[in-house]
């Protein structure tokens, strides 16, 4: 879309092309992921009819939905103040996708709850003036591990085995 402002003609059709590129190696990123040998081993393990596979290829599906609609997107036209008005509703639309993605990502990390992820966070330590202090770290791990845990594991910044 941006290439259709032509506003930079000497770098236009570089920008067109690494966007169309950047579309298409997404795309197959997806299918990749949706078909692929890892997925065909879950299949087969058992996994076919776990709710996670469900919502796993719910989300596939929806995504490359999405990213056909995105690559037909067009800005092509008469740029006249309506049309720039649009064109900023779909860079704000495109925008707002990003930021759901990635606190679907965020809040999906958080309800993990690895305790060897947690291990590792400890594991970070530092002086009273270190922004990975102890006590930060151990803020940081609310919910991650069982209080008790990250208390052990968090005073003095050390790991306590039992």
């Amino acid at each position: 879309m941006l290439t259709a402002l032509k506003m930079a003609p000497s770098v236009d059709q570089t920008i067109a092309e690494h966007g169309r590129q950047m579309i298409q190696s997404g795309k197959e990123v997806i299918e990749h992921v949706m078909s692929g040998p890892q997925m065909k081993e879950l299949h087969k393990t058992g996994h076919a009819d776990d709710r996670l596979m469900q919502y796993t290829h719910e989300l596939g599906e929806a995504v490359i939905k999405v990213t056909s609609m995105l690559e037909k997107m067009s800005a092509e036209g008469a740029m006249d103040s309506e049309t720039m008005t649009m064109h900023h509703m779909h860079l704000m639309i495109n925008h707002a996708l990003s930021m759901a993605a990635q606190g679907s990502n965020m809040a999906i990390l958080g309800q993990m709850k690895h305790e060897h992820a947690c291990r590792q966070i400890v594991g970070w330590g530092g002086s009273d003036d270190d922004d990975r202090s102890p006590l930060v770290v151990k803020e940081n791990l609310r919910g991650c591990c069982d209080e008790r845990d990250a208390q052990r594991r968090c005073d003095n910044g050390q790991r306590h085995d039992e």
